[in-house]
C-alpha cells in the first residue's frame, strides 16, 4: 500500500517541484516501486531485540540466528557492544548494561565480539556460535527518546529527540539548563557542564517544534511539559549541544587518574586550588572520591601551574567525607596565590590489584581485591598483552614484558574473581577496561611480568687510607695514585645477573662489566689519575622469565656518598667515636670525612643507626642443644617467628643458614610437623647455596599459624671448603672465632673418618694435601689424634704439632663418599632400585616430583659410578616402606641432598612404585654438552683417568656409546673436549664393537711411551632416537612420539607442556630452536606414553628432565615446530655449450658472453616458497628473488661478463605454520665443484677411467676437469670413493630371479630389512627403485602378505617418480610387518623422455650404459616385445625422433624379434646394415596402456574400474586414497577426455586449456578424435548442459577464443539443447548454417564451481569450510588429511588468492558433516580434484580457512566544489584549476577499523597519503587543484584481522585518472548570451510564418524541419520522422 501512495503522490508533483529528487533517469524511476518493497521488507525486523525490560529499548538481549531467538551470552560485553545494540534498534544511546545470572539455564547464542562502538549492526563486530545452556544474561537499557550525537562519547553531542520515527535536533532557544539536567540524568551521565548552540555541528532536516519546560527533576525528557515554540525559525548554528560530566574534582597532568594537579569544577569550568587552601585531610577525601589509595605526595606545583583563575575558597574537610564538595569551605585568607602554589596530589593507586610469587612486586600471579577480599584472577578468554600493560601501568612497574594464562593443580582449586576485560592497553587502571563477573573456584591463573621488576641498585665508593678528601664541594674526591673501588649492589631478588659500571668523562664514555657475586660487584681502580674524573652510574642486568631486565642507579651526589663513608668510618667502635667527635675541635679531626654543618648534625643519628644495625643476625637456630643446631627462626618486623617455606627447603638453604651463623657446614636438614600451631614468617626462597645471608635468596612475608618446623644442624667446628659439595673440600676448623686450614701432617685417616661422620657424609675416599687449594692466613697449630669413633672432631685428643712450618701445598683436602643413597638389586653397586638412608634406616625412594635423568645423574655422580645411562619409575611386586623425597634439582649437584629433603609426612608410607637408575659405572664422558658427548674417562684404582687417542678407535667408541645408551659414534677426535688432569689410562682397548661394556673388551699394553698434549680422546655419540616428530612435512615439525620399551607411541604430557619442553625436543633432534608448540585434541584415542617432565629448556635430551610414568589411551596430541625444519637447498650451474672452463684454480668459470643459469632447488616438503640468489662480488652484494616452481628456481644470466664474477648462494624461504622459515646452501667452493665434475665423469666405468688417467699424458686429456697438482693427487682417492660408492645401494630387490626383480629391502642402521610402506605404494615409488638400481623402467609392483611377520623398515614416502633415490622422497622408521612389497624392473630396456613408462625413446642396456636404438634397426615386431616386457599394451605409435635424440653412441645391432618373445634381449640380432644413423632417427615408441578398463557403464569411457594383474582382470579397490587425480589418470590413459567423477566418466565432451576441468575450450568427441566447437553453434542452454555433465556449477563466461584456438577441424553441427539434458550428446543437433568458422570463434566456457564455500568468517574468503554434496551443504571433516595444501586449493577454487592460515578446532556440539579424504598437492584448481567425499557423519571438529583476498575491492570516487568538474573530454575526470576537490575511498563493511592509503602517481613522482577508515571510508581533501595533482589515483584498504592468526590484509581499487584544466565558465557564458541574442528575432518571424502558410506549404515546411531534425537526431528519431511522413501520405 505504501508504494502505491508514494507513487500517486509522485505523479501529482511537477518535475520542477521534485527539486532534490535523487532519481534522475527513466530507468531509475521505474525501479522506485521495487526499491520501496526492498526497503520495507528490509526494515521490518532485526536479528537483535531487548525483552522483559518494559519497552522495546530496554531489557535482556536476545539474538535471532538460524531462524531461532535465544538470549545472548558473551564473554566480552561492555558499553561499546550496548551502544551498537541501541543504534541497531534505533533506540538512542546506551544508558547502561550489565551481565547477571537468571533463574535457570536456557539455550543461548554465544557471541564473540570486538566492537569499537561505532558499528551499525552487532554482527559487524562479532560472530555467533551455538552456545551451551547457561543462566547468564546480558541486559541493555537505551535512552529511547533522546540522544547526543557527533560528540566524543555518549555523554556529549548535539541533542536529538525522537519524533515520528525519526531523530530531530532541538533549537537552542527551546532548551535550557533544567532540560539539560534531565537529559544528562536520563543518559546516566551526571550533571550538565556545557550547553551551547552548534558546538557539534548542525543536524539535517527539520528541528523539534516544541519548547521543553522541565523542572529538572524528571527522569526522562519526554516526561517534561512542552509548549509550542515561540520562534518562527531557528537561526543557523542554533541546534543545541550538550556536554554532561559526572565529577566535581579531578587530577590532571599526572600519569593517571590518581595523580595530578587538583582541579575543581566552578561555574562550568575547571580551576586549580591553591596549596594554602588544601591540606592532608582534604587530600584524603579527594583520593577516596577518585577510588584511589591514600595520599602519598602533596605539594605545590608538583604537576605544573594551571591557566586562568584559582578556586577562591579554603577546604575544611574532616577526612571522612565521600566527596570533596561535601566538605565545609570558608573564604580563603589569602589575597593571592603565589606562582608555583597550585597544589599537586599523588594518591597511591587503588590497591585492587597486585602481583605475587614472582620475586618482585612487579612480577607474578595477578590477584584482585574486591569486597575487601584478595583473590587470584580468573580470566577465561579476554586476557592479553594489552590487559597486562594496564596492570603494569597501574602498579607503576613500567611496560608489560610477558603474560600467560595457565592451569595450576586441578585438584587444588582456589576462590577467584572472574574478571572480563576489553583493554586497549592505554588505560591507567584495570577497572577502566573491564568488570568483575563474580566469584568462582578455579585452578586457572594469570601471570604478568613487568619491565620495572627490579629494585634500584645502589652505588658507593671506597678508597685506600688517606686517599679520600671532601674539602671541596664539587663532589667526592680521590687522591691521585691511590686505589679506589666503586661498589654496585642491589637488594636480593633473583640469583645471578651482572653489573655494568658506566663512566662518563669530558671526552669519553666507558662501560665495565662484572658478574654479580652475592648481589654486588666491586670495580677496582689501582691508581687514580685525572682520566678517572667524571660521573659513574651502575646498571644491574639479569636474565629471568626468559627476558633481560635492567635497573639503573640514581646520580651520585656528594652528600649521599659522604654518609656512606661516615658509616664505614663509624662501624667500630661507634660510641667512643661519637664521643670523640663531640669533644674534639674540628681542626684536630684531620682525616674526618665529615666536612659540612649538615653532615655534623647527622652524626648522632648515624651513630644510633650503626649501633642498632650491628647488634645481631636476623636468623637463629633454637632448641637444638647449641647455637648451631635446631629449629630455624627468623626475625622480621622486630619479631622472632619460626620459618615457613612453601618452596623446596633443602641443603642449599641450610648451607646459607650455617654460613650466616658462622657455624661451619650444613650437616642435615629436615621438615616436620611440630606439636602445636605457631605464628610463622613465610619465606619464598630460591637459594643457590652460595649466599652469605638467607634474605639474599628470597623475600620474607606474613605467614600462617602452622605446625611446620624446618630444622638445620651445622657442623659448628669443622667444614670442607672449595670442594664440589659439602662432602669434599679443604679441611678448616674453628679457632678463636676464625676458620683455619689444617696441615696434612697433622691429619690422618682416622681423623678424616670423624670429619666425614660429623658432616653426615660417607667414609673418606680421598685424603691429600693441596687437593682443594691453599687457605689464607695461619694454619691449625695442633695435631689431631682421633680414634676414628668420635662423633665430633673437637672431641678428639690433640697434641702440639711436631712441625715448625707447613710447607706450601700441604693444607689437607678431603673427599668423603656420600653414603645416604645406594642402588640395590641391579647386579652391581651402580645399578638398581634407589634407596636412601634417613634416621639410620634404609628405604626405597618415593619421589613426588618429576623424576628424570637429571636426578639419575646426581645419584651416579654421588656414588662415583660414572654417567647415568637410564632411569625409570615402575610398579614393583609389592608395597614397601619408603622415604618420600621432595626435590628441585638442576642435575649439576654432587649429592641428592643438595637439592632435596626427606618428607617427614611420608613416614610409614608404603608403595609399590620403584625408582630405578643404571649408571655407566666404568666409563663416562665429561666436559661435553650432555651425557652422550665429552672426553672419555675410565675408572682405574678408585679414580677417573682420560684415554689417549692412540689407544681408542672406532670400535671402542661403538661400545662406549652403546654402554651409555646413546646412538652410534659421530665424532672421535683428540682434545675435542679438552685435556684431563693427572695420569692417563695405560692400556690399549681392543674391542670388537659388539661388547656391551668397555671393560669387557680385551686390552693390551699401550705401545706408546707418552701421550702427546692434545691427545686425550673426545667422543660424540648421536643422541639415542627415542623421540621423533611426525606428520609435519619435515623431521623437525609435527606430532611428538617417544620410543619406550622398544615401542613408538605418541606423547601424552602429564605435566603442562610448554616451550621449554619443545626446546629440548628440537635440540635433541638437532633441529635448531623451538618456534612453536601446542597441545590439541586429535581425532581418536591412541596408545600413548604418559610423560612427566620438568624441563628448563637447556637440556640436550628429553630424558634428562622427565620420564615415562604410565601408559594410556589418549586423543591428546603434542605438536612441536622447530626452526631448522627445512632441508638444505642445492645450488648448481649450467651454461651454454663450451661456456664453462675449469683450467684455472680460482673456481668454476663461465666464458664471457655465454649465457649461464644458476639453479636453486630443494627437496619437496611444503608447497610454494621462494628462492633468493645472493651474489657477492668485490664491491657489491645483490639479491635476486624468484618464486619456487616445482621446488626450484632457475636464475638466467644471458651474457656473462666480469661483473658476474664472485660468490653465489641460495636461500629458500617459505611461510608455513604461521612463520617464515629459511634454509641456505653451503658455499660453492671451486674444488668441491671440480670434485662433482670428476664424480660425474668417473661414474662409468670407474676402473677403466682411473687407468686412463694414470697412463695418459696430461696434455692429451683435453677436457679433463682436473687441472691442479692437488686435484691430480686426489684422483686415486676419488676413484676409490666412486668405486665404493657405486658398488652398493641402500635398496635392493631379492628373491626375484635377478637383481632387478623381487622383494624390496632397504638398508638402515647397517641392517637389511624388508620394506613396509606406511602410505600407498605405487608405480611412482617403483620407478624410483628401478632408477636407483639402474634397472630400466618399472614393469609392475604388488603388495602381498608374506608367511610371517618380520622386522621391517617402515617407509613414509611421497615420491613424485622423478627422484634418483628412494630416500629422497621419504623417511625410514622402525617397524614389524608381514606385508611384502615386490617390484619388477625391465632391466635391459626402457622408454625415456615420454609421458609415462609406456611411452618414450627406446633405450637398451649395453656395457653398463644406456644407448638409443636407430629407427632402421627396430620394427613393429620389436615394439610388441618391448611393450609386453614393460607391462604395457600393444604398440600404438612407432616413429623416429618422437621423443627426441639421445646423447652418445647408438645401439649397433639390428633387432629381429618374432613378436612373441618376453624380453627384448631374447630376440635375435644381427649386425646393422647401416653405417650411420641420420639425425632424428632415434626410435620413439608409444604403447597403449591396456591394464585398466571401465566396464558396465554403457560405454568404454564410463563404468567400474578394473585392472589387469598377473593376466587376470579384477575390479579395483583403492580405499580412501582414490581421488579425482586418480580418475583423471584413468581417463587420460583410456583417451576418454577429462574425469567427471569417480563414479561416472564422460566420453563426449571436455574443457581444455583452462585452469581446471570446469573451464576451458569446449571439445567434443568425433570419430575417435577431439574437435572444438564454433561459437555460433553453441549457446547458453548448451553451456548449462555441459556444466551439469561435468559436475560443475552454472555457466559464468561463454565467449569465442576465450581459451585459444584448437587444431584441426571443428564440430560440424549446431547444438540445440533445452538446458535440462544430462549429457551434451542427448541434445538435438542440426547441420550448421555456417560455411566456415572465422578465426577466434572456437567457443570457450567457464562454469562456476559451487561445491565449496567459507562461512561465518566475515567474508566469502574466510571462515568455516562447507561443501555441497547430494544437494546438501554441510561443514567439512577431513581428519588428519587436512593441511595447508588443501586450504590452498579451497582459496584457489573460490578465486580468493592464496591460503593465509588454516586450523581445525573443536565446536561445542556435534554437527552433521561430509567426511572428505584429501590428497591435495596444493596446485589443484578445485577441491574434488584431490579428494573424495564419503558418507556423512557427526562430529564436533571444524576446519577453518583464511584466504589472502578476503576483502572486497574498495571504491574510489571524486567530488569537487561547484562547477569545478568537467567531463566533456575523453581523457578522464577533470578538475578546474584552483577549485578544491575530494577523493573518497570506501569499502563495503566487513571488519571494523582499518585504514586507507591513497596512492598518487604523477609524471615524475609517487606520493602516498593515509587516513584511518571512519564508517568504512576516508575523504582526502585537496584545497586548490593545480597541475601537480594531475595523474592517477588508487585506494588501498588495509585492515588487521585477528582470525586463525593475526594478519594484515589489503585490497586495492581501480585507477582513477585525473587531469587539471582551466575554468571554461567565462567563455561559456559569452557563447550562451550570443546564441540567445541571435535566436530571439528569427524565432518570432518563423513562428508567424508557420501560422499563416497554407496546408501544403505547412507540409513542405514540416518536411524541411524533419530533414533538418534528421540531421541532428539519432537513428530512433529519424525512423519516427519517416513513419510520420508515411502516415501523412496515406491521408
Amino acid at each position: 500500500m505504501v508504494p502505491e501512495i508514494l507513487s500517486m503522490k509522485a505523479d501529482k508533483l511537477n518535475e520542477s517541484e521534485v527539486f532534490y529528487s535523487p532519481v534522475e533517469t527513466q530507468s531509475e524511476r521505474e525501479m522506485l516501486p521495487v526499491l520501496m518493497l526492498v526497503v520495507m521488507f528490509w526494515s521490518t525486523g532485526s536479528d537483535v531485540r531487548l525483552v522483559d525490560g518494559g519497552s522495546r529499548c530496554a531489557g535482556r538481549v536476545e539474538m535471532k540466528h538460524q531462524e531461532e531467538w535465544r538470549r545472548l551470552y558473551s564473554y566480552i560485553w561492555n558499553v561499546k557492544q550496548a551502544a551498537v545494540v541501541c543504534r541497531e534498534l534505533d533506540c538512542g544511546s546506551a544508558v547502561s548494561t550489565r551481565e547477571y545470572d537468571g533463574d535457570e539455564d536456557r539455550p543461548v547464542w554465544e557471541f564473540v565480539s570486538d566492537c569499537a562502538g561505532t558499528e551499525s549492526d552487532l554482527r559487524e563486530c562479532g560472530h555467533v556460535w551455538d552456545g551451551v545452556n547457561t543462566s547468564s544474561m546480558v541486559e541493555v537499557i537505551c535512552s529511547e527518546s533522546v540522544r547526543l550525537v557527533e560528540g566524543a562519547g555518549w555523554c556529549s553531542g548535539r541533542v536529538e529527540v525522537r519524533s515520528d520515527q525519526s531523530w530531530v535536533s532541538v533549537c537552542e532557544a527551546d532548551f535550557d539548563r533544567l532540560d539539560a539536567e534531565v537529559v544528562c540524568r536520563q543518559l546516566g551521565c551526571g550533571a550538565p557542564s556545557v550547553l551551547q548552540g552548534a558546538l557539534y555541528g548542525e543536524g539535517k532536516g527539520p528541528l523539534w517544534d516544541k519548547e521543553f519546560q522541565c523542572g529538572g527533576k524528571e527522569s526522562r525528557l519526554l516526561d517534561c511539559d512542552t509548549s509550542d515554540s515561540g520562534r518562527n525559525t531557528c537561526s543557523p548554528g542554533s541546534a543545541v549541544e550538550l556536554t554532561c560530566i559526572s565529577e566535581s574534582v579531578r587530577l590532571v597532568e599526572g600519569a593517571g587518574w590518581c595523580s595530578g594537579r587538583v582541579e575543581v569544577r566552578s561555574d562550568e569550568s575547571w580551576v586549580s586550588v591553591c596549596e594554602a587552601d588544601f591540606d592532608r585531610l582534604d587530600a584524603e577525601v579527594v583520593c577516596r572520591q577518585l577510588g584511589c589509595g591514600a595520599p602519598s605526595a602533596l605539594q605545590g606545583a608538583l604537576y605544573g601551574e594551571g591557566k586562568g583563575p584559582l578556586w577562591d575558597k579554603e577546604f575544611q574537610c574532616g577526612g571522612k567525607e565521600s566527596r570533596l564538595l561535601d566538605c565545609d569551605t570558608s573564604d580563603s585568607a589569602r589575597n593571592t596565590c603565589s606562582p608555583g602554589s597550585a597544589v599537586g596530589l599523588t594518591c597511591s593507586e587503588s590497591s585492587d590489584v597486585r602481583l605475587l610469587d614472582g620475586g618482585s612486586r612487579c612480577a607474578g600471579r595477578v590477584e584482585m581485591k574486591h569486597q575487601e577480599e584478595w583473590r587470584q584472577l580468573f580470566n577465561r578468554f579476554t586476557w592479553n598483552m594489552e590487559t597486562a600493560a594496564v596492570v603494569c601501568r597501574q602498579l607503576e612497574c613500567g611496560s608489560a614484558v610477558s603474560t600467560r594464562g595457565y592451569d595450576g593443580d586441578e585438584n587444588r582449586r582456589h576462590p577467584a574473581w572472574w574478571f572480563e576485560s576489553d583493554c586497549a592497553g592505554t588505560e591507567s587502571a584495570l577497572r577502566e577496561c573491564g568488570h568483575l563477573k563474580g566469584g568462582v573456584n578455579s585452578s586457572s591463573m594469570v601471570d604478568v611480568i613487568c619491565s620495572d621488576l627490579l629494585f634500584q641498585p645502589g652505588i658507593s665508593l671506597s678508597s685506600s687510607m688517606l686517599g679520600v678528601s671532601q674539602d671541596q664541594q664539587q663532589g667526592l674526591q680521590v687522591f691521585r695514585d691511590h686505589s679506589f673501588t666503586i661498589t654496585c649492589s642491589i637488594q636480593p631478588q633473583y640469583p645471578g645477573g651482572s653489573f655494568h659500571l658506566t663512566f662518563t668523562g669530558s671526552n669519553t664514555t666507558l662501560t665495565h662489566t662484572l658478574t654479580a657475586v652475592n648481589h654486588s660487584a666491586n670495580f677496582l681502580f689501582p691508581a687514580a689519575d685525572h682520566t678517572h674524573q667524571g660521573n659513574y652510574s651502575c646498571v644491574y642486568e639479569v636474565y629471568v622469565f626468559s627476558h633481560n631486565f635492567t635497573s639503573e642507579t640514581n646520580p651520585l651526589p656528594a652528600f649521599i656518598i659522604r654518609v656512606v663513608v661516615v658509616l664505614l668510618t663509624l662501624l667500630t667502635p661507634s660510641t667512643a667515636l661519637y664521643l670523640c667527635f663531640k669533644s674534639t675541635p674540628q681542626s684536630e679531626v684531620f682525616y674526618s670525612p665529615v666536612e659540612t654543618q649538615s653532615e655534623r648534625e647527622m652524626l648522632p643519628v648515624l651513630m644510633l643507626v650503626v649501633m642498632f644495625w650491628s647488634t645481631g643476625s636476623d636468623v637463629r637456630l633454637v632448641d637444638g642443644g647449641s647455637r648451631c643446631a635446631g629449629r630455624v627462626e627468623m626475625k622480621h618486623q622486630e619479631e622472632w617467628r619460626q620459618l615457613y617455606s612453601r618452596d623446596y627447603w633443602n641443603m642449599k638453604h641450610a648451607a646459607v643458614v650455617c654460613r650466616q651463623l658462622d657455624c661451619g657446614s650444613a650437616v642435615s636438614i629436615r621438615k616436620y610437623d611440630g606439636d602445636e600451631d605457631r605464628p610463622t614468617w613465610s619465606f619464598e626462597s630460591d637459594c643457590a647455596g652460595t649466599e652469605s645471608d638467607l634474605r639474599e635468596c628470597g623475600p620474607v612475608g606474613e605467614g600462617y599459624n602452622s605446625l611446620y618446623v624446618a630444622e638445620v644442624i651445622c657442623s659448628e667446628s669443622v667444614r670442607l671448603v672449595e670442594g664440589a659439595g659439602w662432602c669434599s673440600g679443604r679441611v678448616e676448623v674453628r679457632s678463636d672465632q676464625s676458620w683455619v686450614s689444617v696441615c696434612e701432617a697433622d691429619f690422618d685417616r682416622l681423623d678424616a673418618e670423624v670429619v666425614c661422620r660429623q658432616l653426615g657424609c660417607g667414609a673418606p675416599s680421598v685424603l691429600q694435601g693441596a687437593l682443594y687449594g691453599e687457605g689464607k692466613g695461619p694454619l691449625w697449630d695442633k695435631e689431631f689424634q682421633c680414634g676414628g669413633k668420635e662423633s665430633r672432631l673437637l672431641d678428639c685428643d690433640t697434641s702440639d704439632s711436631g712441625r715448625n712450618t707447613c710447607s706450601p701445598g700441604s693444607a689437607v683436602g678431603l673427599t668423603c663418599s656420600g653414603s645416604d643413597v645406594r642402588l640395590v638389586d641391579g647386579g652391581s653397586r651402580c645399578a638398581g632400585r634407589v634407596e636412601i638412608k634417613h634416621q639410620e634406616e634404609w628405604r626405597q625412594l618415593y619421589s613426588s616430583d618429576y623424576w628424570s635423568m637429571k636426578y639419575a645423574a646426581i645419584v651416579c655422580r654421588q656414588l662415583d659410578c660414572g654417567s647415568a645411562v637410564s632411569t625409570r619409575v615402575y610398579d614393583g611386586d609389592e608395597d614397601r616402606p619408603t622415604w618420600g623425597f621432595k626435590s628441585d634439582c638442576a642435575g649439576t649437584e654432587s649429592d641428592l641432598r643438595e637439592c632435596g629433603y626427606v618428607l617427614e609426612e611420608f613416614n610409614g608410607f608404603n608403595t609399590s612404585l620403584i625408582v630405578e637408575v643404571i649408571c655407566s659405572e666404568s666409563v663416562r664422558l665429561v666436559e661435553g654438552a650432555g651425557l652422550c658427548s665429552g672426553r672419555v674417562e675410565v675408572r682405574s684404582d678408585e679414580s677417573w683417568v682420560s684415554v689417549c687417542e692412540a689407544d681408542f678407535d672406532r670400535l671402542d667408541a661403538e661400545v662406549v656409546c652403546r654402554q651409555l645408551g646413546c646412538g652410534a659414534p659421530s665424532v672421535l677426535q683428540g682434545a675435542l673436549y679438552g685435556e684431563g688432569k693427572g695420569p692417563l689410562w695405560d692400556k690399549e682397548f681392543q674391542c670388537g664393537g659388539k661388547e656391551s661394556r668397555l671393560l669387557a673388551c680385551d686390552t693390551s699394553d699401550s705401545g706408546r711411551n707418552t701421550c702427546s698434549p692434545g691427545s686425550a680422546v673426545g667422543l660424540t655419540c648421536s643422541e639415542s632416537s627415542d623421540v621423533r616428530l611426525l606428520d609435519g612435512g619435515s623431521r623437525c615439525a609435527g606430532r611428538v612420539e617417544m620410543k619406550h620399551q622398544e615401542e613408538w607411541r605418541q606423547l601424552y604430557s602429564w605435566s603442562t607442556w610448554v616451550m621449554e619442553h619443545a626446546a629440548v625436543v628440537c635440540r635433541q633432534l638437532d633441529c635448531g630452536s623451538a618456534v612453536s608448540t601446542r597441545e590439541y585434541g586429535g581425532d581418536e584415542h591412541r596408545p600413548a606414553w604418559g610423560f612427566e617432565s620438568d624441563c628448563a629448556g637447556t637440556e640436550s635430551d628429553l630424558r634428562k628432565c622427565g620420564h615415562v610414568r604410565f601408559t594410556t589411551n589418549s586423543s591428546s596430541v603434542v605438536e612441536v615446530i622447530c626452526s631448522d625444519l627445512l632441508f638444505q637447498p642445492g645450488i648448481s650451474l649450467s651454461s651454454s655449450m663450451l661456456g664453462v672452463s675449469q683450467d684455472q684454480q680460482q673456481g668454476l668459470q663461465v666464458f664471457r658472453d655465454h649465457s649461464f643459469t644458476i639453479t636453486c632447488s630443494i627437496q619437496p616438503q611444503y608447497p610454494g616458497g621462494s628462492f633468493h640468489l645472493t651474489f657477492t662480488g668485490s664491491n657489491t652484494t645483490l639479491t635476486h628473488t624468484l618464486t619456487a616452481v616445482n621446488h626450484s628456481a632457475n636464475f638466467l644470466f644471458p651474457a656473462a661478463d666480469h661483473t658476474h664474477q664472485g660468490n653465489y648462494s641460495c636461500v629458500y624461504e617459505v611461510y608455513v605454520f604461521s612463520h617464515n622459515f629459511t634454509s641456505e646452501t653451503n658455499p660453492l667452493p671451486a674444488f668441491i665443484i671440480r670434485v662433482v665434475v670428476v664424480l660425474l665423469t668417473l661414474l662409468t666405468p670407474s676402473t677403466a677411467l682411473y687407468l686412463c688417467f694414470k697412463s695418459t699424458p696430461q696434455s692429451e686429456v683435453f677436457y679433463s676437469p682436473v687441472e691442479t697438482q692437488s686435484e691430480r693427487e686426489m684422483l686415486p682417492v676419488l676413484m676409490l670413493v666412486v668405486m665404493f660408492w657405486s658398488t652398493g645401494s641402500d635398496v635392493r630387490l631379492v628373491d626375484g630371479g635377478s637383481r632387478c626383480a623381487g622383494r624390496v629391502e632397504i638398508k638402515h642402521q647397517e641392517e637389511w630389512r624388508q620394506l613396509d610402506s606406511m602410505v600407498p605404494w605405487s608405480m611412482k615409488q617403483a620407478v624410483v627403485v628401478c632408477r636407483q638400481l639402474d634397472c630400466g623402467s618399472a614393469v609392475s609392483i604388488r603388495k602381498y602378505d608374506g608367511d610371517e611377520d618380520r622386522p621391517a623398515w617402515e617407509f613414509g614416502s611421497t615420491c613424485a617418480g622423478t627422484e634418483s633415490a628412494l630416500r629422497e622422497c621419504g623417511r625410514v622408521y622402525e617397524g614389524i610387518s608381514g606385508d611384502v612389497m615386490e617390484v619388477i624392473c625391465s632391466e635391459s630396456v626402457r622408454l625415456v623422455e615420454g609421458a609415462g613408462w609406456c611411452s618414450g625413446r627406446v633405450e637398451v642396456r649395453s656395457d653398463e650404459s644406456w644407448v638409443s636404438v636407430c629407427e632402421a634397426d627396430f620394427d613393429r615386431m620389436d615394439a610388441e616385445v618391448v611393450c609386453r616386457e614393460l607391462g604395457c599394451g600393444a604398440p600404438s605409435v612407432l616413429q623416429g625422433a618422437l621423443y627426441g635424440e639421445g646423447k652418445g653412441p647408438l645401439w649397433d645391432k639390428e633387432f629381429q624379434c618374432g613378436g612373441k618373445e618376453s624380453r627384448l634381449l631374447d630376440c635375435d640380432t644381427s649386425d646393422s646394415a647401416r653405417n650411420t644413423c641420420s639425425p632424428g632417427s632415434a626410435v620413439g615408441l608409444t604403447c597403449s596402456g591396456s591394464d585398466v578398463r571401465l566396464v558396465d557403464g554403457g560405454s568404454r569411457c564410463a563404468g567400474r574400474v578394473e585392472m589387469k594383474h598377473q593376466e587376470e582382470w579384477r575390479q579395483l579397490d583403492s580405499g580412501s586414497t582414490w581421488s579425482m587425480e586418480h580418475a583423471a589418470v584413468v581417463c587420460k590413459q583410456l583417451d576418454c577426455g577429462s574425469a567427471v567423477s569417480t563414479r561416472k566418466y564422460r566420453e563426449s565432451v571436455r574443457l581444455v586449456e583452462g585452469a581446471g576441468w570446469c573451464s576451458g575450450r569446449v571439445e567434443v568427441r568425433s570419430d575417435e578424435s577431439w574437435v572444438s566447437v564454433c561459437e555460433a553453434d553453441f549457446d547458453r542452454l548448451d553451456a548449462e548442459v555441459v556444466c551439469r555433465q561435468l559436475g560443475c556449477g552454472a555457466p559464468s563466461v561463454l565467449q569465442g577464443a576465450l581459451y585459444g584456438e584448437g587444431k584441426g577441424p571443428l564440430w560440424d553441427k549446431e547444438f540445440q539443447c533445452g538446458g535440462k539434458e544430462s549429457r551434451l550428446l542427448d541434445c538435438d543437433t542440426s547441420d550448421s548454417a555456417r560455411n566456415t568458422c572465422s578465426p577466434g570463434s572456437a567457443v570457450g566456457l567457464t562454469c562456476s564451481g559451487p561445491n565449496v564455500r567459507l562461512v561465518d568468517g566475515g567474508s566469502r574468503c574466510a571462515g568455516r569450510v562447507e561443501i555441497k554434496h547430494q544437494e546438501e551443504w554441510r561443514q567439512l571433516y577431513s581428519g588428519s588429511t587436512w593441511n595447508t595444501e588443501t586450504a590452498a586449493v579451497v582459496c584457489r577454487q573460490l578465486d580468493c588468492g592464496s591460503a593465509v592460515s588454516t586450523r581445525g578446532y573443536e565446536d561445542d556440539k556435534y554437527n552433521p558433516v561430509w567426511k572428505f579424504e584429501s590428497e591435495c598437492a596444493g596446485t589443484e584448481s578445485a577441491l574434488r580434484e584431490c579428494g573424495k567425499i564419503h558418507k556423512g557423519i557427526h562430529t564436533s571438529t571444524v576446519w577453518e580457512v583464511t584466504c589472502s583476498d578476503l576483502l572486497f575491492q574498495p571504491g574510489i570516487s571524486l567530488s569537487s566544489s561547484m562547477l569545478g568538474v568537467s567531463q566533456d573530454q575523453q581523457q578522464g575526470l577533470q578538475v578546474f584549476r584552483d577549485h578544491s576537490f575530494t577523493i573518497t575511498c570506501s569499502i563495503q563493511p566487513q571488519y571494523p577499523g582499518g585504514s586507507f592509503h591513497l596512492t598518487f602517481t604523477g609524471s615524475n613522482t609517487t606520493l602516498r597519503h593515509t587516513l584511518t577508515g571512519v564508517h568504512h571510508s576516508a575523504n582526502f581533501l585537496f584545497p586548490a587543484a593545480d597541475h601537480a595533482h594531475q595523474g592517477n589515483y588508487s585506494c588501498v584498504y588495509e585492515v588487521y584481522i585477528i582470525s586463525i592468526i593475526s594478519h594484515n590484509f589489503t585490497s586495492e581499487s581501480e585507477l582513477l585518472s585525473l587531469t587539471v584544466a582551466a575554468n571554461p565558465l567565462p567563455a561559456f557564458i559569452i557563447r550562451v548570451v550570443v546564441v540567445l541574442l541571435t535566436l530571439l528575432t528569427p524565432s518570432t518571424a518563423l513562428y508567424l510564418y508557420f501560422k499563416t502558410t497554407r496546408k501544403p506549404a505547412e507540409r513542405e515546411s514540416m518536411e524541411l524541419v524533419s530533414l533538418h531534425s534528421s540531421a541532428e537526431a539519432g537513428p530512433g528519431e529519424e525512423r519516427a520522422a519517416q513513419r510520420m511522413e508515411q502516415e501523412e501520405s496515406a491521408v
